[in-house]
């Protein structure tokens, strides 16, 4: 049986998580921001903050500058892993091998589990859309190899949800 593999990507994993747990923020330009040196730099932008310019790496002053009423919270180290972790969880109804693939993906073995849901486009289908539902932003690949799914995830054009 050949292997397959499907690469999921959440382009903006901990905006959208917190557009979810905050329905407020959803389409608002907020950041979350880090320390460093004493300053606060922009470490995530929800996509209406990338959209007005803003981008993670500068400073929290100028994105106010730049977005009247930016919304700013903290990061919290170890928040990523949490959320990846969360989303590897619930991906076990869809197969029993899922990996985190820090910062921002999941990797899953889907060997043998497509033909369950009536073969491979309606198992992606049904994994993709279940995960947009609950308000991720997510592009995912699948092929037989972890490589070749993480660049249909990132940069293919089938696969993208």
């Amino acid at each position: 049986m050949e292997q397959r593999y499907v690469s999921i990507w959440f382009r903006h994993l901990l905006t959208d998580w917190m557009a979810i747990r905050t329905p407020g923020l959803l389409g608002a330009a907020f950041v979350l921001t880090e320390k460093d040196r004493g300053r606060n730099m922009v470490s995530h932008a929800s996509p209406a903050a990338l959209t007005a310019g803003i981008t993670p790496g500068m400073l929290l002053a100028d994105a106010r500058a730049r977005v009247g009423g930016l919304e700013d919270f903290e990061y919290q180290d170890g928040t990523t892993r949490q959320v990846l972790h969360k989303i590897a969880t619930w991906c076990l109804r869809y197969t029993p091998a899922v990996a985190l693939d820090e910062p921002d993906g999941l990797l899953l073995n889907v060997t043998g589990c497509a033909h369950l849901w009536g073969g491979e486009a309606p198992y992606l289908q049904s994994l993709t859309e279940k995960l947009s539902a609950f308000g991720y932003t997510l592009q995912a690949g699948m092929a037989s190899t972890t490589g070749t799914a993480w660049a249909v995830a990132r940069f293919g054009s089938r696969g993208r949800s």
